[in-house]
């Protein structure tokens, strides 16, 4: 059976919505499996009024700061020309210890990673909240929009960042290992160490 979205269906034992009751959220592909088979009499569909629990994302790195630098370059996460400005350019660039190429990883309460530029205080962001691939990452005041908050999960020994938003990785655009390309997102990615 199925359950129509954002709905439940209470199941009765008695005609009339009486008796012994039995409410079921989702898809049930056998009634008899959950023992209704032979015990339903009467069945009444209701809105859920109640929103499905949340489940924090799981995140494989502590909070602090870090240096982010891609595998495949070996070139750190840097705020273009150590700019201070709202919506200045992420790119990458040869790992020199700057402050610009530090990253302070803060979680949400719903358990999203920030990333915070230690040179400039602003937050890494898709630009324009986009959701498209190849738009590129800026820097911006933190606002707590999803296009600041990221996943971060450890894949093989590396880490991978997903934007909440778009669900997009970050990348580094055409896979360049030159100076100064743009951070951008994208569905299939180069990984970050």
């Amino acid at each position: 059976m199925k359950i129509p979205k954002g709905n439940l269906v209470d199941f009765f034992k008695d005609i009339n919505f009486q008796g012994m009751k039995k409410t079921l959220v989702e898809d049930v592909p056998d009634f008899d499996e959950i023992g209704l088979l032979n015990n339903i009499r009467s069945a009444k569909v209701v809105k859920n009024t109640k929103p499905p629990p949340v489940e924090k994302p799981k995140q494989d790195l502590e909070p602090g700061i870090y240096r982010v630098i891609s595998v495949n370059s070996d070139k750190c996460l840097n705020v273009w020309a150590e700019s201070k400005n709202d919506g200045a350019r992420v790119t990458q660039w040869q790992c020199h210890g700057g402050l610009n190429q530090d990253w302070e990883v803060k979680y949400t309460p719903e358990g999203f990673s920030t990333l915070i530029s230690s040179n400039s205080k602003l937050a890494l962001s898709v630009e324009n909240g986009s959701k498209d691939n190849g738009d590129i990452m800026v820097q911006q005041t933190f606002t707590s929009k999803p296009n600041q908050q990221f996943i971060i999960q450890k894949d093989n020994g590396v880490f991978v960042l997903k934007s909440k938003h778009s669900q997009k990785c970050v990348d580094v655009s055409r896979g360049s290992k030159i100076d100064g390309p743009e951070i951008i997102q994208v569905s299939l990615i180069n990984k970050f160490s």
